[in-house]
């Protein structure tokens, strides 16, 4: 807001502020922020999909309320029936016609066709909603989230097979997921294939089972890594580990741990161990490669910092990690056009997990 108030025409600045908002669920607040910056800088094409999140994140907290539309200015104002009150179900229409806009303004970003798939889905629009997964998968094949929506709505249509061939992909790409080995158990349930049905079941309930003194371990040692308390959080890991030896995001965090402590070969080990058990973590990968940076092995840094691109192109910070890399290197060039790449992504204002 202090901001905002020095440079009132700053289109970012109010998305930023929208970003705050809409995490901490004041949607209303969230959608006049973002088409204040859509005002200033209408060619962003983040700026209408954080608007239409924002709109279909407030519809579906309404529960898809029908009311009468008495005034609707989708720039200014927020929208109220005639007793006073929010309305809700056209919020989806206005959710739909964001990601529109965005696609038009940007139309090689998958995570909005995704985005756009999952309100149709939600509305019953199963057609059009398999299409707009099918485009996300053709720029973004590597995203198992994406795969297991599309499923769902193949699914949904009866079209069971399909459903199967999308749920094993995410399985390919994400092998401990147990929520797509239950809907691949469902859909074999629905074809008839019970022995099928009935190993996906235990395979999902086997995962689900890893001892909840691990899980409480893990929590632990977050608490104590978010208090700044890394010899204390080791321990609390290490214990995770010990009660399921399988479990990736302990491994991860122990990492995160001793490269905070500058252990950088314990925590190359533990990212290792983490990238076998689930060889699709492009976090574990980024994280290693900024561990091979501290370690001044920016030839291996740069490889792992690939490899996270490879898994995920619109992540802006992997694109920075690599281009420090470069820089490091001496590789002016390409640390300029990642560096380039950098900016180009940074309107989406991704979270963070580790840079160098």
């Amino acid at each position: 807001s202090k901001a905002i108030a020095i440079n009132p025409k700053s289109d970012v600045t109010y998305d930023n502020r929208g970003l705050t908002y809409k995490d901490k669920g004041k949607y209303d607040l969230a959608i006049r922020d973002y088409s204040k910056a859509i005002k200033l800088n209408p060619k962003i094409a983040s700026f209408y999909r954080h608007r239409g999140s924002a709109y279909d994140l407030y519809a579906i907290s309404s529960g898809f309320t029908h009311s009468k539309i008495v005034k609707v200015d989708t720039y200014d104002e927020i929208i109220y029936d005639d007793h006073g009150s929010k309305y809700y179900r056209p919020l989806v229409d206005m959710a739909i016609a964001d990601y529109t806009k965005a696609i038009e303004v940007d139309p090689n970003y998958a995570l909005t066709y995704n985005s756009r798939g999952n309100i149709y889905s939600n509305i019953g629009e199963y057609d059009i909603a398999i299409a707009d997964y099918s485009k996300a998968i053709n720029l973004k094949p590597n995203d198992p989230v994406i795969y297991q929506n599309r499923g769902f709505a193949f699914a949904k249509k009866g079209e069971y097979n399909l459903a199967v061939a999308d749920y094993s992909k995410a399985i390919e790409l994400v092998q401990n997921d147990t929520l797509a080995y239950r809907k691949r158990a469902d859909a074999y349930k629905k074809l008839g294939k019970d022995d099928l049905a009935a190993a996906d079941y235990s395979k999902a309930k086997a995962m689900e089972q890893a001892p909840d003194d691990a899980v409480d371990s893990n929590k632990q040692g977050v608490v104590h890594y978010n208090k700044g308390e890394y010899d204390i959080a080791i321990p609390d890991f290490s214990k995770a580990i010990e009660l399921d030896q399988n479990y990736t995001l302990a491994y991860r965090n122990r990492a995160d741990v001793y490269r905070k402590l500058g252990k950088h070969d314990l925590a190359i080990a533990d990212y290792s161990k983490a990238i076998e058990l689930n060889p699709n973590d492009k976090i574990a990968y980024n994280n290693r490669g900024v561990a091979y940076f501290a370690k001044g092995k920016y030839d291996l840094a740069v490889a792992e910092f690939s490899k996270a691109i490879e898994m995920d192109q619109d992540y802006a910070l992997f694109y920075r990690n690599r281009a420090d890399a470069y820089k490091k290197m001496g590789k002016d060039d390409l640390a300029t056009a990642d560096y380039s790449k950098v900016k180009a992504l940074s309107f989406g204002k991704r979270k963070t997990e580790v840079s160098p």
